[in-house]
């Protein structure tokens, strides 16, 4: 928890100097904060920070942070809570506060445990401990309530060993810093993890350790659960007689220090124990009774809920209204900035009007001078560009157009070879001419694919203009695109894409629909103004 790092002042003007407004201003936020006056509290604390900035103490910044984060956890605004843990934890390790820096470590650590989220708060706990634990650290109260909150954390989300043995840890580290009914926590919650693992002897032996402890301090609630506790062993070990009795005796506890949770589980453990007896009108009496008390805590904690919200919407009205005092604040300095700067840039306004002028005259003349000389570069390189696309382009053609020539080639051999009589010697020297030019040609395929490779590497300006434009073009489509860009004939794409005459028509008619063009516009000249 955040404490208060001056005595409260005793000046009838807080207002004194700016470290006596800081220190006031903490010191009323620690007040109103113990008072359950969040709301105050939050615009007490920043009102302080402002002044320790102005002083750069950096630490007592922090602290204060540290404080708001209290503040927004009290209220269950877990968000802004760890914001300001964290922000405090960043401020004490750029001061190297390292006590600080740790303590700051187990506060969030605890916070991401409230959270549920196990990975960061084993990180952060684990972190904690390990500065304790070392040797040149002298102070080591902390290392019970770290060793504490790795045990929770490894009982809710890991490892009923490794929370056992941090809980049994943290009853080691106590010693000279022992809080007895810190202790006597820590031994109920090593017999639950003993009743976890079924070892229901030594659950029994730590719960009346537990016992024995709150009856010495005369605690009773403490006294309350550590028999309840041992109540319910004594249900899983089917001794319902002893069972009851205890319950019950508990049950008479809780009533008198009103502790509602307890009460409503003692209800419902109660029933559950008369209805192994058999005994069902008890049992029915009991379960009405746990229905009735959890109802009227559902509605209590809504109406606490409520109350949480009601105090976050204010905190939050008041964070407007400090920032809006804020930004007042700092309008009223620009302005006095801004009346000092007028008279400099009055002064000197004239001079650098002249100067200016020159200046300004000579980079024109310089602007122009390089606007002509960056447009003829612009021309040059456009030029180059348009004569290696035109280039590109007709070695694309003569690629297609090679290709064209040998399927033809490769036809009129076709019609050849039907036309021989293989049973003719004669027709043996004909043959191996054909056989000889089939094979000068075999590679169409190999032709085709690397002529599409060509097509896509050097038109892919187009290909990226076309997508953007329609997306939903196939990959034949977008190819069929590229040869009509290049004014190849239908017969010709008909070659390269090996397919007929009929399926190019068909295909560029889909094509015109796709790209919702009419009859009347041209298909290659839409293409190519993309």
């Amino acid at each position: 928890m955040f404490q208060s790092f001056s005595l409260l002042s005793q000046q009838d003007n807080p207002a004194d100097s700016v470290n006596l407004r800081a220190n006031y201003y903490s010191d009323r936020a620690l007040e109103s904060f113990n008072e359950g006056n969040y709301p105050l509290a939050l615009e007490q604390d920043k009102k302080a920070i402002l002044y320790f900035e102005k002083l750069n103490d950096e630490i007592a910044v922090a602290k204060i942070k540290s404080h708001i984060g209290d503040i927004y956890f009290k209220i269950n605004d877990y968000d802004n809570s760890l914001k300001n843990y964290l922000d405090a934890l960043q401020l004490f390790e750029k001061n190297k506060a390292y006590d600080l820096v740790n303590k700051t470590k187990h506060t969030i650590g605890d916070l991401y445990l409230r959270l549920e989220q196990c990975d960061p708060a084993f990180k952060f706990l684990f972190q904690s401990m390990r500065y304790y634990n070392e040797d040149t650290v002298t102070y080591k109260a902390y290392l019970p309530g770290i060793h504490q909150s790795l045990g929770i954390a490894y009982g809710r989300c890991s490892s009923l060993d490794s929370a056992l043995y941090h809980f049994k840890r943290a009853i080691e580290a106590i010693g000279q810093y022992d809080t007895t009914s810190f202790s006597g926590g820590l031994l109920n919650n090593i017999g639950a993890i003993y009743s976890k693992k079924e070892e229901n002897e030594k659950a029994l032996e730590y719960y009346n350790k537990s016992l024995l402890l709150f009856q010495k301090l005369n605690l009773k609630q403490g006294i309350g659960v550590s028999v309840s506790n041992i109540a319910y062993i004594y249900k899983k070990q089917k001794k319902l007689e002893e069972s009851l009795t205890l319950y019950l005796e508990a049950l008479n506890i809780f009533s008198e220090t009103n502790s509602l949770i307890y009460l409503k589980d003692n209800y419902l453990n109660i029933s559950e124990v008369y209805e192994e007896t058999g005994d069902l009108k008890n049992a029915l009496k009991y379960n009405n009774l746990y229905l009735d008390l959890n109802d009227s805590i559902t509605n209590s904690e809504i109406l606490s809920r409520m109350g949480e919200l009601q105090i976050q919407f204010e905190i939050r009205k008041k964070e407007q209204e400090l920032l809006l005092l804020e930004k007042e604040k700092l309008i009223v300095e620009q302005e006095n900035e801004i009346a000092e700067i007028r008279q400099y840039l009055l002064i000197g306004g004239i001079l650098l009007l002249i100067i200016l002028s020159g200046l300004v005259f000579r980079n024109l003349r310089v602007s122009l001078y390089n606007t002509r000389l960056k447009q003829q570069v612009l021309k040059q390189e456009k030029d180059q560009l348009s004569q290696e696309l035109d280039f590109i382009n007709s070695e694309l053609e003569s690629f297609a157009l090679k290709i064209v020539e040998k399927n033809d080639l490769l036809v009129s051999l076709k019609n050849k070879i039907k036309k021989l009589n293989l049973k003719e010697v004669s027709n043996t020297d004909q043959l191996k001419e054909i056989s000889n030019s089939i094979n000068s040609n075999l590679y169409i395929e190999k032709d085709r694919k690397e002529f599409q490779l060509q097509l896509d590497k050097s038109h892919q300006s187009f290909f990226l203009k076309l997508d953007n434009k329609y997306p939903d073009l196939t990959k034949n489509e977008r190819r069929l695109c590229s040869l009509i860009v290049l004014e190849l004939s239908s017969k010709d794409i008909a070659t390269i894409l090996n397919i007929s005459m009929d399926g190019v028509k068909k295909s560029r008619h889909r094509l015109r629909k796709k790209l919702d063009l009419d009859s009347e516009t041209n298909l290659s000249d839409h293409l190519k103004s993309l």
